[in-house]
């Protein structure tokens, strides 16, 4: 380069002047292009950062955005885990039974196909052909050491807790308490044929026992009663007719218990009862049933309605929970409108008869609650829902809340059925806090359920010897969990902070033993109505919604009380109008409640009646002795 500028500089002098003015003139212009060209690029260099400081923020945006997305396809795909469970998987909530490995497919229970991992009969064994067993045995192994993880992985439970407490099912038949009757059968000319006339004696009798229901009928009924004429003066009087229960109208007590009972205690909607009794012959719509269930549900069975909620509050122990209802005819709502079914019922641990009454309202605010609990002073079992929290507060210390810990332990179960442990080891799986959680969980519920038989003292001092310690453990673990900690699922977030936020109301179990450790005596006692409620699908009215409430309230109490709800209704709509006319307060009342004396005279002569009627006669064991003279002695049938 310096070699080139000499030699430049040496050559100057050859140049002429225009020479060298042409030389500068050329040299500006190309100086100038390097300006433009160098201004060009610093501006490109600059449109350069600033899209590559856009780049970076966008990068980060769709970063952002793709840990939202995550979020979200966890969430569903934690749900659609959940929604298959509860489709296709086990129904209940043990440790053992919570979960196959997430992503595994969950069979059909309807399906036809063979189970998997049901080894096969003799008969349905197939030996392979030998060029397909040495194609298949590298895939089998390995498929036999993922199963094994598998089936491994998901019987780490089982083996840690065993099977668990079931609810003791019914394994044999017990007819004990129906009616028996016996039937001997002799023919005595076909016996005579075989062996010959007087040649053959009775020496023992096989016996086969039978169970029956007879087919029942609908039957009409046509009163008459005289009308009497004096023969002195000649004037006309009628007897008067037997007392009915609607004027004009056929319809009996009995026939509308029947109603009542095909639809609230069996589930059974109207219109299919409509139908089935136009199988039988009697021509019934459904809108006179719905109107009967109305007007003699606020005409009889209000009374003891109205007295079941006045004991239910009297009492220091009490149990709550809500639930849908959709009711389409709802003056100033639209028919999609959530209305809701709350329950109220005593405390499954309480001393004294069980009462649950149901209560429609259109809302599900405070405001019920305050009606209703007005009166009331105890220790209240319930959910975590913010107008039982209200309804506390404003009690001035007369409610005292208790928490559920079904509740606690669902919201974990979730968070575990969710986890994928078909690759963990089994420290991994033990490891899991959800596994550890319901494992306490679990220890609780099993000392609570051996002492259900104790009274409340005892079962008091039980509780602080035996579970207050795993209740201690238990939220140990639970205060050791950040809600903020990226390694748990927003379920088990969810179900610590839930925990959290009841800890005081899930001790409260532990301060009174007639208080249950959750809530679920309530939410069994509206299995009933939900039931229903899948069938039937909606209330036409608030006053058919109203109605349903009652009637539950009585069904189910009676179902508590062991009394037959079929007859307890009949008894309601015989007895109840006579009734109407008393005080709230009056001990009389009494005698409506299905655990009273007059109530279960009643039952057992129904109960008679029934079997009277519907009972075949018994005859006597038949005697045969062949005479020695050769004459037969006559067969003696008593009845």
């Amino acid at each position: 380069m310096e070699a080139e500028f000499q030699k430049f500089k040496a050559s100057m002098p050859l140049y002429t002047r225009e020479q060298l003015v042409e030389l500068c003139l050329q040299l500006w212009q190309e100086n100038r292009a390097c300006t433009i060209a160098l201004t060009e690029y610093r501006a490109s260099d600059t449109r350069m950062a600033r899209d590559y400081q856009d780049a970076l923020q966008k990068i980060k945006e769709l970063e952002a955005q793709t840990k939202d997305q995550q979020k979200t396809i966890d969430r569903v795909c934690a749900q659609n885990a959940v929604l298959t469970r509860q489709r296709f998987g086990s129904h209940n909530e043990k440790l053992d039974a919570l979960h196959a490995p997430f992503g595994e497919e969950i069979q059909d229970p309807l399906s036809e196909e063979a189970d998997p991992d049901q080894p096969p009969t003799d008969a349905e064994k197939v030996p392979p052909s030998p060029r397909k067993s040495e194609r298949k045995k590298s895939e089998a192994q390995a498929a036999d050491s993922d199963g094994k993880a598998r089936t491994d992985a998901r019987k780490l439970i089982a083996d840690t807790l065993g099977k668990g407490r079931m609810k003791k099912q019914p394994t044999k038949m017990d007819y004990s308490s129906l009616p028996h009757c016996n039937t001997y059968t002799l023919d005595v000319e076909k016996q005579d044929k075989i062996y010959g006339k007087d040649n053959w004696v009775i020496v023992n009798w096989h016996k086969k026992t039978l169970l029956h229901r007879p087919l029942t009928s609908y039957y009409v009924e046509e009163v008459y009663t005289p009308v009497i004429k004096s023969l002195e003066t000649g004037e006309l009087e009628a007897d008067p007719m037997p007392p009915v229960l609607l004027k004009g109208s056929p319809v009996s007590e009995d026939l509308l218990a029947f109603i009542i009972y095909e639809k609230y205690f069996k589930s059974v909607p109207l219109y299919r009862l409509s139908a089935d009794m136009a199988n039988q012959g009697l021509i019934l719509p459904r809108q006179d049933m719905a109107n009967w269930i109305i007007r003699f549900t606020e005409g009889n069975l209000l009374t003891p309605y109205y007295y079941m909620q006045k004991l239910q509050c009297a009492r220091s122990y009490g149990q709550s929970d809500e639930t849908p209802l959709q009711v389409l005819h709802e003056a100033g709502r639209d028919a999609r409108t959530k209305s809701y079914m709350w329950i109220h019922i005593t405390g499954e641990l309480d001393e004294g008869p069980f009462i649950v009454v149901f209560v429609y309202e259109p809302t599900r605010g405070t405001d019920h609650l305050r009606k209703y609990y007005s009166g009331f002073s105890g220790t209240l079992s319930c959910d975590a829902y913010v107008s039982y929290i209200v309804l506390a507060k404003e009690s001035g210390g007369k409610i005292i809340l208790s928490g559920c810990l079904m509740h606690a332990r669902r919201r974990i179960a979730e968070a575990l059925e969710i986890i994928n442990i078909s690759k963990l080891t089994k420290e991994q799986i033990e490891a899991l806090p959800e596994y550890q959680a319901l494992l306490l969980l679990g220890k609780i519920y099993y000392t609570e359920d051996d002492l259900k038989g104790l009274n409340a003292q005892e079962r008091l001092a039980r509780r602080q010897a035996e579970v207050k310690p795993y209740m201690d453990k238990f939220f140990t673990l639970i205060e050791s969990l950040d809600p903020e900690d990226p390694l748990l699922s927003d379920k088990m977030k969810d179900a610590v902070t839930y925990c959290r936020n009841q800890k005081e109301n899930l001790y409260r179990f532990l301060e009174d033993g007639n208080v249950p450790c959750d809530n679920g005596f309530a939410e069994n006692s509206i299995r009933l109505y939900a039931q229903g409620r899948r069938n039937w699908l909606f209330s036409n009215t608030p006053n058919g919604a109203t109605a349903s409430a009652v009637i539950y309230s009585l069904i189910e109490t009676a179902r508590l009380n062991r009394a037959n709800p079929l007859f307890y209704i009949k008894y309601l709509l015989e007895k109840a109008p006579s009734y109407q006319d008393l005080p709230s307060g009056s001990n009389r009342l009494e005698e409506l409640m299905p655990w009273s004396e007059q109530y279960r005279q009643y039952e057992e002569t129904e109960k008679k009646k029934v079997f009277e009627t519907q009972l075949p006669e018994s005859n006597t064991k038949p005697s045969y002795r062949p005479s020695r003279k050769g004459n037969r002695e006559k067969l003696q049938a008593v009845s």
